[in-house]
């Protein structure tokens, strides 16, 4: 995660960094992007992740893949709320013309800095979790057939000790030097680097994940083709009630196809920035448009926050369904009240 990784403190002082000649430029699109649109995402982003919890928990929709589908909304929930305070709070102070961030609020993102990588890293390893879940349970359903209910949850809590763990050293990276932020001698040290940010953080966050994703949405999506052509094949021997048993994995697995496409669009660059920072020299991470690209990177990753209840709608019919009965529940007492109102007699003086 580019901007979390390389230069959390440019978020803080990159407008004071930036060549005269192009500074009114970048606040301008500092402003714009970190500012204004990626608080409206991280809006969306909450708003949305709550609603997918909410709705999760129904009992019609609750199965075995559901812990997931819920721990993955969390986290994401969990990350914009850390995001906004990180990159989009000073931005938009400074459309207002507020220059002034005290000693506490610097302190503050001390804390959230290693949070917002926890909660990323808990974010990718849970999509992560879930797809292998479903790659056994379409491509290999013979290794798959012994189905523990509470192994879900065995597995989300063995992804949440491991990531918050790896996550650890986050905590020491930025340091608190007269009133701004600047990187700890840890975050200097060579061997450090090399070890964790370039070698396990790549690798176990970055990198691995997604070509792992890739790799595992390409053959759930071979074989669940292969599976509709023979559901279609076979379509005149089966019953109504077989056909709508049938259909919600292939619902589910549609959904986590979306969202592990969205995931990887939107986080590409992400990945890019850090093999970047790792790969190239310290005059390209510091130079403007590293700055330009972070604060793009930043928005994707609001953008993937923001678009999960969007696809789940989209992709999931069960998940759509619930969604309209859950809303028009909320809307009945509103016209009942009206219609009570309405039905009053008009008594005339």
């Amino acid at each position: 995660m580019a901007p979390l990784n390389c230069s959390v403190w440019r978020s803080y002082v990159t407008l004071e960094t930036v060549n005269d000649t192009h500074l009114s430029t970048y606040r301008t699109y500092s402003i714009v992007v970190s500012g204004f649109i990626l608080s409206a995402l991280i809006t969306l982003g909450v708003v949305g992740n709550l609603l997918i919890i909410v709705v999760l928990k129904r009992p019609k929709l609750r199965n075995y893949l559901s812990p997931y589908f819920i721990g993955l909304a969390m986290w994401d929930c969990l990350l914009m709320l850390a995001f906004f305070p990180c990159f989009s709070l000073i931005p938009a102070m400074k459309a207002f013309h507020y220059d002034g961030y005290d000693h506490q609020y610097q302190l503050l993102q001390i804390y959230i800095y290693p949070l917002a990588h926890i909660f990323r890293t808990l974010s990718t390893w849970t999509l992560v979790a879930l797809s292998i879940e479903r790659y056994y349970g379409i491509c290999r359903p013979l290794q798959n057939c012994r189905q523990h209910n509470n192994r879900p949850y065995y597995y989300s809590a063995l992804v949440c000790l491991v990531g918050i763990g790896f996550s650890i050293p986050r905590f020491f990276e930025i340091s608190l030097c007269e009133d701004t932020l600047v990187p700890s001698p840890l975050r200097h040290d060579p061997l450090y680097h090399l070890v964790y940010n370039v070698i396990f953080s790549l690798s176990l966050t970055e990198l691995g994940p997604s070509l792992l994703l890739w790799i595992l949405t390409f053959l759930i999506t071979k074989s669940l083709k292969q599976s509709n052509s023979f559901r279609l094949h076979n379509s005149h021997k089966r019953s109504t009630s077989e056909s709508k048993c049938s259909s919600l994995p292939v619902t589910v697995s549609r959904m986590l196809i979306a969202a592990s496409v969205k995931f990887l669009l939107c986080t590409s660059l992400s990945t890019s920035l850090d093999i970047c920072e790792s790969a190239t020299s310290v005059e390209f991470v510091e130079s403007e448009m590293f700055a330009y690209l972070v604060d793009m990177s930043n928005l994707l990753i609001g953008l993937n926050s923001a678009l999960n209840f969007p696809i789940y709608f989209v992709t999931g019919g069960r998940f759509r369904t619930e969604v309209n009965k859950m809303f028009r529940v909320m809307a009945k007492p509103q016209q009942q009240q009206l219609c009570h109102f309405s039905a009053q007699p008009i008594i005339s003086i």
